[in-house]
């Protein structure tokens, strides 16, 4: 018996994102339109350094850190999706969002830098046979 698999959906108008455990090999891809990645850089300042050392002796989560880990993701992911769509894509392929903290030398302040990356391909939105 053969599994009908339909494209996985996204807002209308978005550039689909799929991860690398999905089975790519199960959608028909058009054309393959090059690698993509966006990246993001947020200043924690100093007052979030300090928030976040006394947080970590005394236990708890860091709001302030935490608003700007998630803004950091969100520009990434925004900012590849546009280079996606700038190559006339509609998916992104092996799809992931890495990040890190690091240290400004000049200002000694620390920031987090994600970086969101694929391959950007034309996806036919009809159903695959699989």
């Amino acid at each position: 018996m053969e599994e009908t698999l339909t494209r996985p959906t996204s807002p209308e108008g978005e550039i689909q994102l799929l991860p690398p455990w999905v089975l790519v090999e199960a959608y028909d891809i058009e054309e393959v339109k090059g690698s993509v990645a966006g990246i993001s850089i947020r200043d924690l300042g100093f007052f979030r350094e300090v928030e976040a050392s006394i947080r970590e002796v005394i236990g708890g989560g860091v709001k302030g850190l935490e608003k700007e880990y998630v803004q950091a993701h969100t520009e990434a992911v925004g900012r590849v999706r546009e280079e996606a769509e700038k190559l006339g894509a509609n998916t992104i392929l092996n799809f992931d969002v890495t990040d890190e903290i690091i240290r400004d030398l000049e200002t000694g302040n620390l920031l987090i830098k994600a970086v969101a990356e694929g391959v950007a391909a034309v996806l036919k939105d009809e159903k695959q046979v699989i």
